[in-house]
């Protein structure tokens, strides 16, 4: 009934609210129309958070009961964390997205969205709370060009990072007869490649799939002087997912699919690689719930400043970031909170966006982003 509703509001909509008002009963039935179209979209709105709210709480709910009854014995691919994980995500993001609308109620859909930035850096900062030791910043290229297949119902994201620790890691011996003396240096070097279609299959879903290859060259300098080098690479061949548009300035986003991880090594000395033969690596997913911002009322409008907040959770040990709670290590990856600000002034043809991330993992920091866009390519 409320689908129905929604679309037959939706299909009326624009034939009156195209007329022109003559006199008072005219004007009042176009505010009427316009009313009932707003209330008709909120309560739709509303059911669709409260579902997700629901579904999400079941997954957490899950969760807790798999890892007590069945235990964690399926190591980092166990699929409780996965489920559990996307389960806090999507009930997170709807109670996040239900006191945004009471905010403010209005959800009509916005033309120019901060999306991911077509070209960006990402400086990692660095530190450490142990004295003596060293974290170093990073450094991350991303790209992510988008390319429009057919009549526009179809769209290629062709996402790829260059990464880099700009210095050494450092740790220190915390024995008392290591006298603090130097443990291990470390230091990574990435290349990450994520190329991603989307399908639209109905105006509020839309179908992802996703390839990802990923590698680490990373090198180990031991308190001896001993060197050795690690070659780490992972392949997602195809993770597959759903977008929901929730309403149409929220929505809840996941992906799902294995992978098969590869591991070599070398010393310093060493021409040739050894290496173990590739294996089944743990399921891989992610999760995302999105909320975007026109631009705010109390700014000028010389330019036109768009705002995302994304809560993320990324199911990978990857690169070692996740939570670890007693004996539990290795089950949980980080959760991301991410704010955007795109800013264009109209006419232009690029777009700049910034950007603020925290993870919160037992190895997380926070990250800024600089980038630009082109919006007639991206729409």
């Amino acid at each position: 009934m409320i689908v129905g509703s929604l679309l037959l509001a939706l299909s009326t909509a624009p034939e009156v609210l195209a007329q022109e008002p003559i006199g008072e009963p005219v004007q009042e039935t176009v505010n009427s129309t316009a009313r009932e179209i707003l209330e008709t979209r909120q309560t739709e709105h509303a059911l669709r958070r409260k579902v997700l709210r629901s579904v999400g709480g079941a997954g957490v709910g899950l969760a807790a009961v798999w890892w007590m009854v069945l235990g964690d014995g399926w190591d980092s691919g166990d699929p409780a964390s996965l489920v559990g994980g996307l389960g806090l995500v999507a009930a997170s993001g709807a109670i996040l997205g239900g006191g945004v609308v009471g905010a403010y109620p209005d959800e009509s859909p916005l033309a120019f969205e901060a999306g991911t930035p077509t070209l960006s850096l990402t400086g990692g900062l660095g530190g450490t709370s142990i004295q003596g030791e060293q974290d170093p910043y990073t450094l991350g290229l991303e790209v992510a060009p988008r390319v429009r297949l057919g009549d526009g119902g179809a769209l290629l994201v062709l996402a790829g990072e260059l990464s880099t620790d700009l210095g050494w890691a450092l740790d220190l011996d915390p024995r008392p007869q290591g006298d603090f003396d130097t443990a291990l240096q470390q230091r990574h070097r990435g290349l990450d490649l994520a190329p991603e279609l989307r399908l639209d299959l109905r105006p509020e879903l839309e179908l992802r799939l996703r390839s990802e290859a990923a590698v680490r060259f990373d090198r180990y300098v031991y308190g001896d002087g001993d060197s050795h080098r690690v070659r780490r690479s992972t392949v997602a061949p195809l993770m597959a997912g759903i977008c929901w548009k929730v309403s149409p300035r929220q929505r809840f986003w996941f992906l799902l699919g294995p992978r098969w991880d590869h591991l070599a090594w070398r010393s310093d000395g060493q021409q040739e690689w050894d290496g173990a033969p590739m294996w089944l690596g743990p399921l891989q997913g992610e999760a995302a719930y999105e909320i975007h911002a026109p631009h705010p009322h109390w700014l000028p409008t010389r330019w036109t400043i768009h705002r995302r907040f994304r809560l993320s959770y990324d199911h990978t040990n990857f690169d070692g970031k996740g939570f670890n709670s007693g004996a539990a290590i290795g089950f949980f990856g980080p959760l991301e909170i991410r704010f955007d600000a795109r800013a264009w002034r109209p006419g232009a043809r690029w777009a700049l966006q910034g950007a603020v991330v925290g993870t919160i993992a037992d190895h997380g920091g926070v990250g800024v982003v600089v980038g630009v866009v082109p919006p007639g390519r991206e729409r």
